[in-house]
């Protein structure tokens, strides 16, 4: 494969701000097919957002809530 990235990458670049609803960002990613999203603020780039991310944050959310629901000694 002989292919620079420059050749190969989207020239449209989706990203995302540290602000973004975490439900927001997977249904854009579910959308556009895509694994992650690069962070920026004030147009720096401060990090990357994954699927996997998400999914870890939904599973704690879900956990907290099911601790928070459970009856009193379980």
């Amino acid at each position: 494969m002989g292919d620079s990235v420059g050749h190969v990458m989207p020239s449209q670049v989706l990203t995302t701000s540290p602000q973004s609803n975490i439900g927001e960002i997977d249904r854009i990613m579910d959308g556009q097919k895509i694994q992650g999203l690069p962070v920026d603020e004030k147009k720096k780039f401060v990090g990357i957002i994954s699927r996997a991310d998400i999914l870890t944050a939904i599973t704690q959310e879900a956990d907290v809530t099911h601790r928070l629901a459970a009856p009193a000694g379980k």
